[in-house]
């Protein structure tokens, strides 16, 4: 082998390593199912995503929603407190009696979430969860028409939430989005006052009204303005 070929596969072997070394200098893995700003949401389809996940705290599954038909529903509880239901045990026994306190999870559960995994609750957080929506939804890359479509459904659905909450435990403490977007900030926030809550709800209810289609032409399960 000549002189000139030797030095030719030598120079051509470093430019490999080379190349190589560069190639896997950066050894991070990449987690593709994990969504994050930067690749969630990319187009309507992934905004619509999340919009239904608003619907699905206001659900009336049997046993996991808080517009649950059961005994485990803000109905249920709430009737019990008039005296048109009653019950001898568990929460139905507590809101007949007007005899519950802050420790007293079958009531307040439906602010606070249960020391369980069997089903969700903590309902105040699913407020945030509509708050952070509203952000992505401003910022993500569809028309204008359609933001506003679908912010008109989640304002909907937070102030149906927010209502719900308020009608039983009075004001509540509602993040802003600053307060929201930095989660590692601990930051210590009051219960609004009663003309604040007041004006929340009807802000995302004059905004719902305006924004979302007539009855007859919203799609069924979804809300239109005939709700607002």
């Amino acid at each position: 082998m000549t002189m000139k070929k030797i030095k030719g596969l030598t120079l051509l072997f470093t430019m490999a390593a080379m190349a190589f070394t560069t190639a896997c200098s950066d050894l991070t893995p990449v987690d593709y199912s994990e969504i994050n700003p930067n690749n969630f949401p990319k187009n309507e389809s992934d905004v619509e995503a999340l919009v239904m996940d608003c619907y699905r705290p206001l659900r009336g599954d049997w046993w996991d929603g808080i517009y649950s038909p059961s005994e485990r529903g803000v109905m249920f509880i709430n009737d019990c407190t008039t005296g048109i239901l009653t019950g001898d045990f568990g929460a139905q026994k507590m809101a007949a009696e007007l005899n519950f306190f802050p420790t007293s999870e079958e009531i307040t559960w439906f602010y606070f979430t249960r020391n369980t995994s069997s089903y969700s609750g903590g309902y105040i957080n699913k407020i945030s969860t509509c708050t952070l929506t509203l952000d992505d939804i401003a910022n993500a890359p569809i028309s204008d028409s359609k933001k506003k479509e679908y912010e008109a459904e989640v304002r909907c659905a937070r102030a149906f939430l927010t209502y719900t909450l308020y009608d039983m435990y009075g004001p509540l403490v509602i993040a802003p989005l600053e307060v929201l977007k930095n989660p590692l900030k601990e930051q210590p926030l009051p219960r609004l006052s009663r003309e604040e809550q007041v004006k929340f709800i009807e802000d995302d209810l004059l905004f719902a009204a305006e924004h979302l289609p007539m009855p007859n032409k919203a799609e069924y399960g979804r809300f239109s303005s005939g709700f607002c």
